[in-house]
């Protein structure tokens, strides 16, 4: 999409918008020009579904840089992300009584590298939540959620100066919505190398023993049945 056609299609749905003069639309094709055809397109159908006015060029500029992951998220959210991210893990000593309990940053593989950076910078600045003594630091929250707006905004601040790298993420994959239960061979079934690198995994290995216990266990429970009805079909023994 170009830009004029971006404008064009902007006011054709604020209609209490007059024609831009030639003058505006000189200066909104030069402030535009480092946004990606297709970003560009994705945040104008972005402010049609959300925008109330017609958008300024600053508004334009910070929906392009959202689409394309490229602004952080709120404090609040990041805030929500650290504490998810704060895992605690009970640490036992050989005799199986409590030793003391482990804390370690988890965070998600999904979080945007760019609120990652200022939640790394964050906590560079304002120390761990955890104080000397494995508790919680008093205050430690609060001086998050400053430090991280603050850096939150020179970061937007910057990214909106050069727009030439934004391109829009690439689609997540459909969610599966079936799989199909997993066929346990017998011994000695031939496998293919996807089926031989899927039950080389320690639970699918495990599983298999299990499911070969059982068929065993069967297949002497049979022989058992068996050999008992032979036993009476000649009379030896006695039901």
């Amino acid at each position: 999409m170009t830009i004029k056609k971006a404008l064009s299609t902007l006011c054709l749905a604020f209609p209490r918008t007059a024609e831009l003069p030639d003058a505006t639309i000189r200066l909104y094709e030069e402030q535009l020009a480092d946004i990606e055809s297709a970003l560009l397109q994705a945040s104008v159908r972005e402010i049609l579904m959300t925008a109330r006015f017609f958008p300024t060029i600053a508004e334009l500029r910070q929906t392009a840089a959202r689409l394309a992951h490229l602004l952080p998220l709120s404090a609040e959210e990041a805030l929500v992300i650290v504490q998810t991210a704060d895992a605690r893990e009970d640490i036992s000593r050989r005799d199986g009584t409590f030793a003391y309990t482990e804390r370690y940053w988890k965070f998600p593989k999904e979080i945007p590298a760019s609120t990652m950076r200022v939640i790394y910078a964050v906590i560079e600045r304002c120390g761990d939540v955890v104080g000397p003594d494995n508790t919680d630091r008093f205050g430690w929250e609060a001086g998050f959620k400053a430090t991280y707006s603050a850096l939150a905004r020179e970061m937007t601040t910057h990214t909106l100066k050069d727009l030439s790298h934004a391109q829009l993420p690439l689609p997540l994959p459909p969610p599966v919505l079936f799989t199909p239960p997993l066929q346990i061979p017998g011994p000695g079934a031939s496998l293919s190398e996807a089926e031989q690198a899927l039950l080389a995994k320690p639970e699918f290995t495990r599983f298999r023993e299990t499911m070969n216990m059982s068929r065993q266990a069967q297949i002497k429970k049979n022989k058992a049945l068996q050999q008992k009805k032979n036993l009476l079909d000649k009379g030896l023994v006695k039901e």
